[in-house]
């Protein structure tokens, strides 16, 4: 997987080997994630920290 802004509904895995190679541990899928939900990073809503 790139490290490039994944596009939800585009950017996934689509055969179940695919899935393996772009997620071998729970960091790699969490790391996705988090592209995905904050593309420019986490930025706290209250704080802006």
């Amino acid at each position: 997987m790139s490290k490039e802004r994944p596009l939800g509904g585009v950017d996934y895995p689509r055969t179940v080997q695919e899935f393996r190679d772009w997620f071998p541990n729970d960091d790699a899928c969490v790391e996705y994630l988090e592209l995905l939900r904050w593309p420019e990073g986490f930025t706290c809503p209250v704080c802006d920290g």
